[in-house]
């Protein structure tokens, strides 16, 4: 999934774009520059409560096509100059946002590279790009999906967990044994950009926008087919093995 998505080398995110009404979805950013007015107004909530420090760093992750850091930008700009002149906005993605002008600081790096951050980290719609483990309950265990190859197709292959976190999140989260054949995904990348975010940020928030369910509802024998989905030209599928580099997971 990582390679598929972010591969230098033919990676979804590296080579395409993914959003708008030539892509394959649209995100709140694209919608209406509402989206932004409205982030604008909760950082800037943010850094009152924060006392007003100077500089205010604004860390987006996933910055993507930058439309929601501009129309942050813009949104400070016109409501409030006091706060915009102690915003410091920094728009980060894999490769760095384009036509995004140099104060919105567009740098391209993984991960969460800055530290001493007094401000905010913003994610709009990154935690659930991130790559996952799959699992499938055979046997009453709990078994991780693998991939591997037969007759030039991809094909699932079924061992035992490469972490022992995977089957302790599914147990600890499901009240009942869940059914045969269940299937469903742990994410612990989400888990390694939580602590490092918690060690860049010296005082501050982190602020995510995203899908998501509670443990409990996650792994709820209701969802036996998993939560996993792909979309290719507005389309929504569960197949990650078709359109490899060519569609979103």
């Amino acid at each position: 999934m990582e390679l598929a998505l972010y591969s230098p080398d033919g990676g979804y995110y590296r080579s395409h774009t993914p959003i708008g009404p030539a892509g394959d979805y649209f995100t709140s950013p694209t919608a209406h520059p509402l989206f932004g007015v409205l982030i604008a107004a909760q950082l800037e909530q943010m850094w009152e409560v924060l006392g007003k420090p100077s500089p205010f760093t604004v860390l987006e992750t996933g910055a993507g096509n930058g439309v929601l850091a501009r129309d942050i930008d813009q949104a400070v700009q016109t409501t409030s100059p006091e706060f915009s002149r102690a915003l410091r906005y920094v728009a980060l993605d894999y490769a760095a946002p384009d036509n995004l002008p140099p104060s919105l600081n567009p740098i391209a790096a993984t991960g969460v590279p800055l530290r001493g951050i007094v401000g905010c980290i913003l994610t709009n719609e990154l935690l659930d790009a991130l790559p996952v483990h799959r699992f499938r309950v055979q046997d009453e265990a709990i078994h991780e999906v693998f991939v591997d190859t037969s007759d030039d197709k991809f094909v699932e292959v079924l061992q035992e967990p490469t972490n022992p976190i995977i089957t302790n999140r599914v147990m600890a989260a499901t009240q009942e044994a869940l059914p045969e054949g269940y299937k469903g995904e742990v994410c612990l990348q989400a888990d390694a950009w939580l602590a490092e975010a918690s060690e860049a940020l010296e005082r501050g928030f982190v602020l995510t926008v995203d899908y998501g369910s509670t443990t409990k509802e996650m792994y709820s024998p209701q969802r036996d087919g998993g939560t996993l989905r792909c979309h290719y030209q507005h389309v929504v599928s569960g197949n990650p093995y078709v359109r490899v580099g060519r569609q979103d997971i």
